[in-house]
C-alpha cells in the first residue's frame, strides 16, 4: 500500500512491486482507514519532495494508520538525514526511515526480508531437567511469552531430542543423576551442527567460580533457580534472536538474501533424501546470459542490481516450500519438491519470460537481460549431487543452443520451448 496517491514516484514504485508479486493500493495522506479493512503487510509513505521534513498532515496520517493497523510495517521514504526528522517519524509510528536518494530496490529488499521474518518458525526451547516441578515452572514461563518448548528428564536422550526437535536454545540443568549439565554440553559440542547452539544453565549453584567454569566449558549463560519468569523469557528470546541471526548470516548470500552455495547444496541433499518417498523433485540451475558484458558495459553496481532482481523475481514467483539459492556469481539454483519435469519447465519458463521483460535502470536508460536454465528431475538421478550435476549439464546445453531458454536433462534433443530471440543484454 503506497501513500500520496497520484504521484509519479508512487506509481512507478507500485508497478515495480507488482512485478515482483505484491498487490498494491495507492491512497492519499487524508484517506480514512477502518479497523474492518484488511490490514496490509506494509505501508509506504512517499513525500512530495525528497529530503524535506514530512509535513504535519503526513505525520498525522502515520499516527492514524498505526492506530488502525498496529501490526502493519510502516516505511517512510525520502527522509532527510537528520535526527529530528527520524525521531519525529518514529514517534508517529514509522518502523523504517529510508533516506533521500535510496532507490526503490532498497525498499523491495526490505519488504522481502519482512516477509521472511513473518514466515519464521516459532521459537523452540529444549529443556533438559530431571525435576518435574522445575520443568513445569520453566515451561509455564515460556508459554506465557508464546515460546514453544520440549522437555526431557534424562540427559542421555539429548542428542536424539535435539535432532528431532531442532531447538533454538537449550535450557540445561546443572546437576542430574547420570551426568552434569557441563558434561552433557561438552558432549553436545562434539556434534558440529550444535557447536554454536546456545546453552543456558539453570542451577541453584551460587559459587561464582563454579559458574564461570561452567561457562568456560561450553555454556552461554547462567541463571540461578528459581529463575524470574520475565528474565528467563527475555534471556531466551535474546539468545534465540542472536543465534538465528548468526545462522542466517552464515547461510545466506549478502547481495540477494538467498541461500548461499554451501547451504543450497546441503539443503538439496536433504530434499533428495525426502524425495525417496514421493519420487517428485526437480532441481534447476539458472545463469544470467552474457553477464560479463553487462558488468563491462554498465558497471558492477548495475550488474549487482540485475542479480538482485532475478533473486527477487524467483522469490516472488516460487512457493515458500521451494529452495532458491545463489550458487555463485550470476548463477542460481532452484529446487522444486513435488513437481514433475513438465510442471517445473512451465514454472521456470514463465519466470524466464518475465525476467526477459524486466527493465533494469542505468545512467543512460534501461536494459533488459535474460537467463538460461537447465532442469533435472528425481528418478534418473537419485542424489542431490547427481541432480545438481545433471541440471548443470542441461544448463550448458541451453547456453550452447542459443541462450534464453529452459532445457530439461534427458530431453536435450527436443526442447520444450521454441527458441526465443536473444534479448539485448
Amino acid at each position: 500500500m503506497i501513500s500520496q496517491a497520484g504521484s509519479e514516484p508512487a506509481r512507478a514504485l507500485a508497478e515495480r512491486l507488482e512485478f515482483f508479486g505484491f498487490q498494491t493500493e495507492q491512497a492519499a495522506w487524508n484517506t480514512l482507514f477502518s479497523p474492518e479493512d484488511e490490514a496490509p503487510l506494509a505501508a509506504v509513505f512517499i513525500p512530495d519532495v525528497e529530503g524535506r521534513a514530512y509535513p504535519p498532515d503526513a505525520i498525522k496520517a502515520i499516527v492514524k494508520l498505526r492506530s488502525v493497523f498496529p501490526g502493519t510495517y510502516i516505511y517512510c521514504l525520502g527522509v532527510p538525514l537528520n535526527l529530528q526528522s527520524i525521531i519525529l517519524l518514529q514517534r508517529a509510528g514509522a518502523d523504517t526511515c529510508l533516506a533521500a536518494g535510496r532507490s526503490s530496490c532498497d525498499l523491495i529488499s526490505h519488504v522481502l526480508d519482512l516477509i521472511g521474518r513473518n514466515e519464521q518458525d516459532a521459537y523452540r526451547v529444549l529443556i533438559v531437567e530431571d525435576s518435574a516441578t522445575a520443568t513445569a515452572h520453566v515451561r509455564r514461563a515460556l508459554e506465557q511469552h508464546t515460546i514453544d518448548s520440549h522437555a526431557i528428564n534424562d540427559p542421555r536422550q539429548l542428542l536424539e531430542a535435539a535432532a528431532q526437535y531442532r531447538p533454538d536454545v537449550i535450557l540445561m540443568d546443572m546437576y542430574m543423576p547420570f551426568c552434569t549439565g557441563v558434561e552433557a554440553t561438552s558432549a553436545l559440542r562434539q556434534v558440529p551442527e550444535y557447536r554454536a547452539l546456545p546453552v543456558i544453565y539453570l542451577s541453584s549453584e551460587t559459587d561464582i567460580a563454579q559458574q564461570v567454569e561452567a561457562l568456560r566449558l561450553g555454556g552461554d549463560q547462567f541463571l540461578t533457580k528459581p529463575a524470574n519468569p520475565i528474565i528467563l523469557a527475555s534471556v531466551v528470546k535474546t539468545k534465540i534472536e542472536r543465534y538465528r541471526e548468526m545462522l542466517y548470516t552464515s547461510q545466506h548470500d549478502s547481495l540477494t538474501g538467498l541461500l548461499n552455495h554451501l547451504a543450497s547444496k546441503t539443503q538439496v541433499e536433504r530434499m533428495a533424501l525426502d524425495a525417496a518417498g514421493s519420487e517428485l523433485l526437480a532441481v534447476a540451475m539458472l545463469d544470467i546470459d552474457r553477464f560479463k558484458s553487462i558488468n563491462d558495459t554498465y558497471g558492477h553496481p548495475v550488474g549487482d542490481q540485475v542479480i538482485r532482481s532475478l533473486g527477487w523475481l524467483l522469490r516472488g514467483r516460487l512457493r515458500s516450500s521451494d529452495l532458491i539459492g545463489r550458487y555463485g556469481g550470476e548463477e542460481f539454483i532452484v529446487a522444486l519438491p513435488g513437481v514433475t519435469a513438465e510442471q517445473a519447465f512451465r514454472v521456470l519458463d514463465q519466470v524466464r519470460d518475465d525476467f526477459s521483460r524486466l527493465p533494469h535502470a542505468h545512467a543512460a536508460g534501461v536494459l533488459t537481460a535474460t537467463f538460461s536454465c537447465g532442469v533435472a528431475v528425481w528418478g534418473a538421478h537419485d542424489t542431490g549431487a547427481s541432480l545438481i550435476a545433471a541440471a548443470d549439464d542441461a544448463l550448458l546445453e541451453a547456453k550452447r543452443s542459443g541462450r534464453n531458454r529452459v532445457m530439461v536433462s534427458g530431453q536435450v534433443a527436443r526442447e520444450l520451448l521454441s527458441a526465443p530471440a536473444d534479448a539485448v543484454a
